[in-house]
């Protein structure tokens, strides 16, 4: 899941999609702003900058989940390639959370984006 681009200077610089613990997605500043289908937004503190968190809460099966993690990570990794290339301030991704439940009845994936 790395994404390599290519800076004016030509030299190839690899950029990673960070894997943030999910027990920040549980942070005690977190504030709803949102919500839809899609999950919820919330506004969050994390290491001193504020994030927008869009919670995705899915249904657990093993054939579905994993289909659903290939989809995140893929259309992370793309959002992040075309953020790099356009050289945007809009929407960079700073990284992705993810927990399963105890039953293992529900998994809960974040996308963390700078406000």
């Amino acid at each position: 899941m790395n994404i390599q681009t290519q800076p004016q200077s030509q030299e190839l610089e690899q950029n990673f999609i960070r894997i943030i613990p999910h027990e920040k997605m549980k942070n005690a500043t977190r504030k709803e702003i949102g919500q839809g289908t899609f999950g919820s937004v919330y506004k969050i503190a994390f290491e001193n900058q504020n994030y927008a968190l869009k919670i995705c809460k899915l249904q657990a099966n093993d054939a579905y989940v994993i289909q659903k993690f290939n989809q995140v990570f893929s259309e992370a990794e793309t959002m992040q390639k075309f953020m790099l290339i356009q050289n945007s301030r809009i929407m960079p991704l700073k990284g992705i959370s993810f927990e399963v439940d105890i039953s293992r009845k529900s998994v809960n994936i974040g996308y963390w984006i700078p406000l």
